[in-house]
C-alpha cells in the first residue's frame, strides 16, 4: 500500500515527488552524521524502543531518571551477559542526555586503551592530555570492558586510575560528572579498584 501511495504521488505530483526524493538521501547523511558525533549505532536506540525485563527494570528506571536530570547518581555499573541489552541502554541514554542539552563520550575500553597507547608513543605530554580529557569530561561512558579480549595490566591500571580521579572529584563544589561502565563479565571477575567506585 505505500508503495502505492508513492506511485499515486509521483503521478499527481511530479514536484513533491522530486522534493521528497532530494531529502532522503539529505536526512539519511543528517542521521549518519549525528551518530557518528555521538558515538552511536543507531538513532533508534531509545527507551521507548527497549524491551525491558524484570531483569533489566531497574536500569531503565535509573538510566531513563539520570538522563532526564530527574536522578542524581554519578557512577552506573552496567554488567550482564552479551545481548541482554547494556548497549541499547547507554545509547538511550545519550540521544536522551543529547535531547536534554547534554554532551557526553562514549567509548568501548579497548578504544580508550588504543587512544591512550597512541598518544604515549607521540610523548608523555600528549598521553597526559587525553587522559585529562578522559577524567575531566562531564559524562563517559566506557563500555564492552572485557569483551572477548585480555587486558594487560597497563590496560586496566589507565581505567582505574581514570575512574579513581572521576570518584575523588564527587564531593568538589559543582561536581557534575557521571560515569558509566558497561561490562559482560561477571561482577566477581572485575578489579576490586574498580567495583569499589560504583
Amino acid at each position: 500500500r505505500q508503495t502505492i501511495r508513492k506511485i499515486q504521488q509521483s503521478t499527481t505530483n511530479p514536484k513533491n515527488s522530486y522534493n521528497e526524493t532530494i531529502k532522503q538521501p539529505a536526512k539519511l547523511e543528517s542521521d549518519m552524521m549525528e551518530m557518528k558525533t555521538l558515538g552511536v549505532s543507531s538513532l533508534n536506540h531509545t527507551f521507548d524502543n527497549f524491551k525491558p525485563n524484570s531483569s533489566t527494570d531497574k536500569a531503565v528506571a535509573l538510566l531513563k531518571e539520570l538522563s532526564s536530570g530527574q536522578a542524581v547518581k554519578q557512577f552506573v555499573l552496567l554488567y550482564g551477559t552479551t545481548g541482554c541489552g547494556k548497549t541499547h541502554l547507554i545509547e538511550a541514554t545519550i540521544l536522551n542526555w543529547r535531547a536534554h542539552g547534554t554532551r557526553s563520550l562514549y567509548m568501548t575500553f579497548s578504544e580508550i586503551a588504543r587512544s591512550l597507547k597512541s598518544e604515549l608513543r607521540r610523548g608523555g605530554e600528549y598521553y597526559e592530555r587525553l587522559f585529562k580529557i578522559y577524567c575531566e569530561r562531564k559524562r563517559l561512558i566506557v563500555d564492552d570492558f572485557g569483551m572477548g579480549t585480555t587486558e594487560s595490566r597497563f590496560e586496566i591500571s589507565d581505567l582505574e586510575d581514570i575512574i579513581d580521579m572521576r570518584y575523588r572529584r564527587r564531593y568538589y563544589p559543582d561536581c557534575d560528572l557521571v560515569t558509566i561502565l558497561a561490562t559482560n563479565k561477571d561482577i566477581k571477575e572485575l578489579p576490586d579498584r574498580v567495583v569499589s567506585r560504583f
